[in-house]
């Protein structure tokens, strides 16, 4: 078992969904999140999957343009 970071966007929710997710691999471990969260294929598109424990920062909004909200 390998941990992946998962980041999926949720449509019915209209949002992100990041999750540390110990799987065989990549494709099972999106298909386990979207099984947990009772989500069918339609609903959960995958954003990334990185191999691994991901760390994110925060960026200064006033000096870089960020994507906008759905």
């Amino acid at each position: 078992m390998n941990l992946y970071t998962v980041i999926v966007y949720v449509l019915p929710a209209g949002a992100h969904q990041v999750e540390e997710i110990e799987a065989v691999n990549a494709t099972a471990a999106v298909v386990q999140l979207r099984e947990r969260m009772l989500l069918t294929r339609e609903e959960c598109e995958v954003v990334a999957v990185a191999c691994g424990r991901v760390l994110f920062e925060c960026v200064d909004a006033k000096e870089v343009a960020l994507a906008p909200y759905c």
